[in-house]
């Protein structure tokens, strides 16, 4: 038996030595002989796509990881033998927390889904595994804008947004939710854009430009509401972005935060189509103070970069009848306030408000958070 085997290891050895071109084994050669004699495979593109879109590389590890089945997930946990007492899911509580469940059929995945840009309907399709339907979508938006389309970064960061939704609920159970599964997407995604270096402000044009011989910031207000004096005024910045080529737009809003270590955004943030700088402002206003309405805010004191919108906003200048009308709009809801007034101010006192409104057009991003 013995003389058997090194008989069937010398003939190993002369065939490999006999299949380099010096004759000389060596551990590459031998790997190269062996490669040779394995069947071929076709392997699957959508891998090579996988790697090459441009996300941050924890995402595409973590999308890696979803499409083999490879998280944390309860149901997946205790098929490996896992003791968990209970494995519902901990976002609804109503059924098992399998890949399908807590990314595609929970009542928070079914709300991120339709409540995104995307506006999927993450039931249809129900047959599809969640690998299929993954694949399916990304190749999907892939073909419609590219593969550097910003429609697959917001459709990866919804996945990942609901991942660490999900953990933080499953690892701090006592932790009271205050952001709402739509707010915390955007976070998200606006992380991503600091990640990947995408510089809005480049291509989105600015909602007003500086004119010689305006008055400074401050000095240009228009007074809406019933009483032009008053003290308590809950402070709103908010401005719109356009992009010229596409005609994309997008319109943001947010309280002022009294702590600058306060991060959290209270307002909101929308997008369509507009016909110029001054259409998205104005959309943006009458957005704004239709949210501090429904608010009960009977104070507001309202910032905005545009000259020309305050302009209009105090019935002076003219301006086309369709944002005539929207300024019309505008007058008549701020009316309803006890205290409304409108400044004109400096790009950088409507800071936050620009990026919001460059993200949501850029990422086609809406939601609403509410004054606590």
């Amino acid at each position: 038996m013995k003389k058997k085997e090194e008989k069937s290891e010398e003939g190993i050895v002369r065939f490999l030595d006999a299949a380099t071109v010096s004759g000389v084994y060596s551990v590459k050669t031998g790997y190269a002989v062996l490669i040779q004699q394995l069947p071929a495979q076709t392997a699957d593109p959508f891998w090579k796509t996988l790697w090459s879109l441009p996300l941050q590389p924890k995402w595409k590890l973590f999308l890696w990881k979803l499409l083999h089945n490879g998280l944390a997930i309860k149901s997946e946990l205790h098929r490996q033998g896992v003791p968990i007492q209970d494995v519902s899911c901990d976002l609804c509580g109503a059924q098992t927390e399998d890949f399908n469940h807590l990314f595609r059929e929970c009542r928070i995945a079914r709300a991120a889904w339709r409540g995104g840009c995307l506006n999927i309907h993450s039931q249809l399709h129900g047959y599809h595994s969640i690998s299929d339907w993954i694949q399916y979508y990304i190749r999907l938006l892939i073909s419609q804008d590219g593969i550097s389309s910003s429609n697959i970064s917001t459709f990866v960061g919804t996945l990942w947004a609901l991942w660490l939704f999900r953990n933080n609920r499953v690892f701090n159970p006592d932790t009271p939710v205050i952001q709402p599964v739509g707010l915390y997407i955007f976070s998200i995604l606006q992380t991503h854009i600091v990640f990947m270096d995408t510089d809005t402000t480049t291509t989105i044009s600015p909602s007003s430009t500086i004119q010689e011989g305006l008055p400074p910031p401050g000095f240009h207000v228009a007074h809406l509401g019933i009483s032009r004096t008053g003290t308590l005024f809950v402070q709103l910045q908010i401005d719109g972005a356009w992009y010229k080529d596409t005609r994309h737009a997008g319109i943001g809003w947010c309280v002022d935060n009294a702590n600058p270590l306060d991060d959290r955004i209270i307002g909101g943030s929308n997008f369509g189509l507009c016909t110029s700088a001054l259409h998205s402002e104005a959309l943006a206003f009458l957005y704004a103070l239709q949210w501090a309405s429904d608010c009960h805010i009977h104070s507001a004191r309202l910032f905005s970069d545009s000259y020309n919108l305050v302009t209009l906003l105090r019935g002076d200048g003219r301006g086309d009848i369709g944002i005539l009308w929207l300024v019309q709009q505008i007058q008549c809801l701020g009316s309803t306030f006890q205290h409304c007034e409108i400044y004109k101010a400096d790009r950088n006192r409507v800071h936050r408000a620009h990026q919001i409104a460059g993200e949501a057009a850029v990422l086609f991003i809406r939601f609403n958070s509410t004054m606590l």
